[in-house]
């Protein structure tokens, strides 16, 4: 929660507002695949279990981690540290439960039915995903 407050996910270096996709490319080189979905762009790293969400500025909307430390949490566990979440939503027989960190960023974590541990985090911010380049 306090990295998720500053718009970073654990062991990742690159911040959600102050990294561009380009910082990732640099450092990691080319993404496994980038697609477009939803409101921006997705880069999969699938060596750094890390998936980013950029804007058509290039700037950070969205950092996913699918570290193996994070795919041992269960929902008790996280209620346990966390509280309830901010919400709850369903993406298939994933449940996705959001923790709100500030204005800026949402913390989710990312659960399937089928295993009922963490899948993967995110930590989101709720106006990044927006066309910085639009007038």
């Amino acid at each position: 929660m306090k990295l998720a407050k500053e718009g970073k996910a654990p062991g990742i270096k690159y911040v959600v507002h102050d990294s561009l996709i380009d910082d990732v490319r640099d450092d990691w080189g080319k993404a496994d695949s980038d697609d477009m979905a939803g409101k921006g762009f997705y880069a999969v790293y699938g060596k750094h279990h890390a998936v980013f969400g950029y804007n058509k500025g290039s700037q950070l909307f969205d950092i996913r981690s699918s570290d193996a430390k994070l795919q041992k949490l269960t929902l008790l566990q996280i209620e346990q540290t966390l509280g309830k979440p901010s919400s709850t939503t369903k993406n298939g027989d994933d449940t996705i439960y959001v923790y709100e960190t500030g204005k800026e960023f949402q913390l989710k974590f990312v659960i399937p039915k089928s295993t009922g541990k963490v899948d993967h985090i995110s930590v989101f911010s709720k106006t990044g995903s927006r066309n910085n380049m639009a007038g």
